[in-house]
């Protein structure tokens, strides 16, 4: 049951303007900026819910010059479970156009959604320690702790999943002084495919950095992942549990064929995969074929590597595309499964540094 009576579902007035394109203002930035003319309220996910677990989603988008909603794009997220019902209901939102010379114009603006209790409880679903080990060289330490502010769910492998196969892994990385990920390095896993799937995920996470003397500074994390059917950081959900018995069924399952659709699948929201950073050589590209079943709700479930160049690039597009989200597939106007093959191109850019929120931003649209 939703408890709203007790919950802030979103940061009312925090809607910021930003460029179309990437750089400074130019002569096409409006006058005047969009208004929220209408909104819904995201559903609180029942499971961060029940645990009291608090966060916020930071969303990029367009309105329209209809002042409609279009191509939402993921800047930070402290949860991924928050990341879908946020981009649900922020497609349902209504603005006044942004004007430019009194013409409605279209307008790229980020607005931040907050999960959180009215009257201060709660707590954040990942902590970092607020203080790095004594033994931790000079360098390695901190006086503020760095902030997650974009999470990435892990990839439960096909296979194990399929066999409900329970285990764990844990890594270690650096983030660094922009606020990145660097050197994940699996310390332990109890099958090779669990360590891959977390060391693809810890490699898209992002932080606010660690602060020394008033200055960003580096910090060493750790993070262990537990996989089992019951865990609320991996996404299982009831369609997750039911396609399983599906595909766990003898018989080859016959999913509807692409002609029998209404209309073909239409992505809502895509995550651009984070090229590898243990694959170095500026310039250098990977291609992968993913294939993936968006289930009723729009989700995908079930993704599993057919081809790619190298294994790293397969975690990655895994990785990438367990955060897409669908309207759901309709046949006959019903929704669906339905089985999708999708290739991948990875091709590593030279960029020069940018800020945190930039570099959120930067992967997020280089594709």
């Amino acid at each position: 049951m939703k408890r709203w009576n007790c919950l802030a579902w979103f940061g009312l007035g925090i809607l910021m303007l930003l460029p179309v394109t990437r750089g400074r203002a130019d002569d096409t930035t409006p006058d005047v900026p969009p208004a929220v003319i209408k909104q819904v309220r995201p559903e609180y996910p029942d499971t961060l819910l029940r645990l009291g677990n608090t966060g916020r989603v930071t969303l990029a988008f367009i309105v329209t010059e209809t002042g409609e909603v279009r191509g939402p794009t993921v800047l930070a997220a402290t949860h991924p479970d928050f990341i879908g019902p946020a981009i649900e209901a922020v497609q349902q939102w209504r603005f006044r156009p942004a004007t430019k010379s009194g013409a409605a114009v279209s307008a790229r603006v980020a607005q931040v959604i907050d999960f959180r209790y009215v009257n201060g409880s709660g707590v954040e679903a990942f902590s970092v320690p607020r203080r790095p080990p004594k033994e931790f060289p000079e360098e390695l330490r901190y006086d503020t702790p760095p902030l997650v502010s974009r999470t990435v769910a892990c990839v439960y492998p096909y296979e194990l999943l399929l066999s409900g196969t329970k285990g764990e892994a844990s890594v270690a990385f650096l983030v660094d002084e922009r606020g990145m990920t660097r050197e994940v390095t699996v310390q332990k896993a109890t099958h090779p495919e669990f360590g891959a799937a977390l060391k693809a995920a810890m490699e898209a996470w992002r932080f606010a950095p660690a602060q020394k003397n008033g200055r960003p500074s580096q910090a060493l994390l750790a993070r262990t992942q537990k996989f089992d059917l019951g865990n609320r950081d991996l996404l299982i959900t009831a369609e997750t549990r039911r396609l399983r018995r599906k595909l766990g069924q003898d018989e080859k399952v016959d999913f509807v064929p692409f002609s029998a659709l209404d209309a073909p699948p239409e992505v809502i929201y895509r995550m651009v995969p984070v090229y590898p950073p243990d694959l170095r050589e500026p310039g250098g590209t990977g291609t992968v074929t993913v294939e993936f079943i968006i289930d009723r709700q729009g989700i995908p479930q079930f993704p599993r590597v057919v081809d790619a160049t190298r294994p790293e690039f397969g975690w990655a597009a895994l990785t990438a595309i367990r955060e897409w989200r669908f309207s759901p597939v309709l046949s006959g106007g019903k929704a669906v499964d339905f089985r999708v093959r999708q290739p991948l191109e990875f091709r590593r850019e030279v960029v020069p540094p940018v800020s945190q929120l930039d570099s959120v931003e930067q992967e997020a649209t280089q594709k």
